[in-house]
């Protein structure tokens, strides 16, 4: 999904109920993070918004003035910012995006560099239900307490595509890390690369 799809989508869902479903989703009322369509619109968003506020900010200003590059470097940080929220929502496959650009210091400005550095020690965590049902869903039963007698609901460690647990194994006792990857990051993952090669391009 293109940015302009998006936000066709966004236009053709109609202004009203468009509007409640961002709403709600702004302020974490709904969790829409699993839709494919709810992803992008956020990506295009996020993408519209940083655009108009360079053009804003920087609207006849002189180049070569240090008024200039104060606005731009302003700019910068609310745009970091912006694109930080946006990793952090959608998660996956962005967050992983995300720590490469934290670490793009010879390319990209360092308010970005420094915003989104912070990706390099923390990373999203899944929601423990969610991590248990794609274990029992990768070993093929109905509830993961037939494979382990204790799961640690609490994460031994989180990346940007998958999350490691202490478990105990139900057959021998034996005490093994679980590493499982964020649901539906595979899923999710070709749309995201397409939705985010299209934002750079509007950009």
């Amino acid at each position: 999904m293109s940015v302009l799809r998006a936000l066709k989508y966004l236009i053709g869902f109609g202004a009203a109920g468009a509007s409640s479903v961002v709403v709600l989703d702004q302020f974490e009322v709904i969790d829409l993070t699993e839709s494919g369509k709810i992803r992008g619109i956020r990506t295009a968003l996020t993408t519209c918004s940083i655009i108009l506020d360079y053009k804003r900010s920087l609207h006849g200003i002189a180049v070569e003035s240090l008024e200039y590059h104060e606005a731009k470097a302003h700019a910068h940080s609310r745009s970091a910012e912006k694109l930080l929220q946006l990793v952090w929502k959608n998660r996956g496959t962005y967050v992983k995006v995300g720590q490469h650009l934290g670490g793009m210091d010879y390319l990209l400005p360092k308010e970005y560099c420094q915003t989104l550095r912070i990706l390099h020690s923390s990373a999203p965590q899944s929601d423990v239900k969610e991590i248990q049902k794609v274990i029992a869903e990768e070993l093929n039963v109905k509830d993961i307490s037939e494979i382990f007698s204790h799961f640690n609901p609490e994460p031994l460690g989180t990346a940007s595509l998958a999350q490691v647990h202490k478990a105990r194994l139900k057959k021998d006792g034996r005490i093994v890390a679980v590493k499982v990857q964020h649901p539906n990051v595979r899923s999710h993952a070709e749309q995201d690369m397409e939705m985010m090669d299209s934002s750079l391009q509007s950009v």
